[in-house]
């Protein structure tokens, strides 16, 4: 007869060797490359698809041999050349610089590429916001917020400008004032519609009262490129001017370019932000028609444009709008009123409504987190929203409208 000792816990062994949160370009390329050599690994992240960022937009060659190492160059979109040659001017003067590899990538697209590769290595995509990482050293926990939790023998956390995660595990950024860069990214054209006779460009500006610092162009597949490097602070009248400067509306309403990929793919959401933006305008004719009641009506006609003029995908709403709104009285006729005072402030509130409520309408239906909605909200300027309505035509003037409607 022998005795047997009363057995111990069963150990639920652990979801995956690593657990990486976050699916940005440096999250999504860890994952790979793990995933490659072997290794069970698990992307949290709570987009199932990454969104249009203004993020480095060129690879130099230290990074690209890094991401060849990886395993990753290959997925970079546009898949173009290098670029070899790139003009300097510095000092009064012109210099052709040699670069080993630099590549012009389109960030968004290249990090989708290689998150649809993960499969390919064996990596599960997991869809869902971390709420909770419960650190330990032979088993840390990531908690979902629809309630599951997994765990690992390793968490990689990489989640960007958002702090939550990592204050919550006693940690903090740590900021570099003097190495603070705010940068500007927009597409080149020469005004005769002629090619650029060049690759690359480089302009290191002297010191000077707007604080830029430094100019690049460089090719992304067909297009253009520049990024503008300064030493400006978001907040400040410089910056606020250059943005200006460099956004320069030509529609009545172009949204942020964060936001246009969901109002160019799902109809729903154009049609709530059409909503929100006529509900806005209405609400400042009233106002500017005293003798209207509080339920008049407004006038308009509204066309949805997905496209720019060079056929980029730039979602944004033209439309005819009378300039004054309609009530009616019991047993009375529709009375027309004309709205007084449509002063550019006027406008500007109506950018500042339809900005904050587009915002929590994105916020509330999970398309932003309130991280990333509340950074946008202190835009200053237009904020990435914009209203034009410096084209007004006389009702009178039939050949006027026709022209503006076309």
């Amino acid at each position: 007869m022998c005795e047997c000792g009363a057995l111990g816990p069963v150990v639920k062994p652990p979801d995956a060797k690593v657990i990486v949160v976050g699916g940005g370009l440096a999250r999504a390329s860890a994952a790979y490359a793990m995933g490659a050599r072997g290794l069970d690994v698990i992307l949290v992240d709570r987009r199932s698809e990454y969104p249009v960022m203004f993020r480095a937009e060129k690879i130099e060659a230290d990074q690209a041999e890094i991401m060849r190492r990886l395993g990753v160059l290959g997925h970079r979109r546009p898949l173009c050349d290098p670029v070899r040659e790139v003009l300097s001017f510095e000092g009064g003067r012109v210099e052709v610089v040699d670069t080993v590899e630099q590549y012009g990538i389109d960030y968004t697209e290249t990090v989708n590429c290689i998150r649809e590769a993960l499969l390919g290595v064996g990596v599960e995509l997991i869809n869902g916001a971390v709420s909770s990482i419960e650190a330990d050293a032979f088993r840390p926990a990531v908690t979902i917020r629809d309630g599951r939790t997994l765990t690992a023998t390793l968490v990689v956390l990489a989640t960007g400008g958002s702090d939550k995660l990592i204050e919550s595990l006693g940690m903090r950024r740590a900021m570099v004032p003097r190495l603070k860069s705010l940068s500007y990214g927009f597409d080149c054209v020469r005004s005769d519609g002629r090619p650029f006779d060049f690759v690359g460009f480089n302009h290191h500006l002297p010191p000077n009262a707007r604080r830029i610092e430094y100019v690049t162009l460089f090719r992304i597949g067909g297009r253009m490129r520049a990024n503008v490097f300064t030493r400006l602070t978001p907040r400040c009248d410089t910056a606020i001017a250059l943005r200006k400067e460099l956004e320069r509306p030509g529609t009545v309403f172009p949204a942020p370019k964060r936001l246009r990929p969901y109002l160019h793919h799902d109809v729903r959401v154009a049609g709530a932000v059409l909503q929100i933006f006529l509900r806005a305008i209405r609400a400042t004719l009233r106002r500017s028609s005293p003798a209207a009641s509080s339920r008049a009506q407004l006038g308009a006609v509204s066309f949805f444009h997905r496209f720019g003029s060079s056929l980029n995908v730039h979602p944004h709403y033209h439309l005819v709008v009378l300039d004054g709104v309609f009530s009616k009285a019991d047993d009375s006729e529709i009375a027309f009123h004309e709205a007084h005072g449509l002063t550019p402030d006027r406008i500007a509130q109506v950018e500042s409504v339809v900005q904050k409520r587009v915002l929590r309408y994105f916020r509330r239906q999970g398309l932003l987190d309130e991280v990333d909605a509340a950074g946008m909200l202190t835009w200053q300027g237009s904020g990435g929203f914009s209203v034009d309505a410096s084209v007004r035509i006389e009702a009178e003037d039939r050949a006027g409208i026709e022209r503006l409607v076309r």
